[in-house]
């Protein structure tokens, strides 16, 4: 993993060898954890070089590990300082991708929403609840690329009105106001040429 990291260009971390369910996040070492990559145990189903007579997983097993992803999920939240946690699995299944997100978040109430990762992705998650269209979803077919999800989850600000399932992107925000002179001609605004793509 230091390789890895180190071929990355990652210059500040410090690798933790154990069960991240054992972590304590109230630890003070870990009072200053501000971002997350969760990378969780999943089925694999999205790997384009698992073979073809390998076994689909079962419904028993979808949920056995579903479970397991939504206690990390939810242990990763737990983090006092937490600002920002990506969920990625290399699944196709709703049942690890989209039904883990909307489960830990309403089990968050208003503390977390979703946030639209890679507006101009074009496959985007499975409409299992409002807000899913702003996860990412790849497969083979879609995409080209292995089958993989990814959500992003920011924390609520304090006093947000926001549910927890409404994407940032969806949120209307205020237009700031210039400031001009009493009875003088409000400025134009220039506009951005948009390139047509042939």
């Amino acid at each position: 993993m230091n390789t890895l990291l180190a071929r990355a260009g990652v210059t500040s971390c410090q690798l933790a060898q154990q069960d991240f369910l054992a972590v304590d996040p109230q630890d003070p070492k870990y009072s200053r954890v501000t971002h997350i990559l969760l990378d969780p145990s999943c089925s694999g189903s999205g790997m384009v070089t698992r073979g073809p007579g390998e076994e689909v997983p079962s419904a028993e097993r979808l949920q056995a590990l579903a479970g397991f992803q939504r206690r990390v999920l939810g242990h990763a939240l737990s983090f006092p300082a937490l600002r920002r946690l990506v969920y990625s699995t290399c699944s196709v299944h709703r049942e690890e991708n989209e039904d883990v997100v909307q489960a830990v978040l309403q089990e968050q109430g208003s503390a977390f929403r979703l946030v639209t990762a890679f507006p101009s992705w074009p496959c985007r998650g499975l409409a299992a609840f409002p807000g899913a269209e702003s996860c990412l979803r790849a497969s083979p077919a879609e995409t080209l690329t292995h089958g993989f999800f990814v959500a992003v989850l920011e924390r609520c600000q304090e006093g947000a009105d926001a549910p927890s399932s409404l994407p940032v992107a969806a949120e209307e925000k205020p237009q700031p106001r210039e400031e001009t002179e009493p009875g003088a001609a409000p400025r134009k605004r220039k506009r951005k040429k948009q390139r047509v793509k042939e």
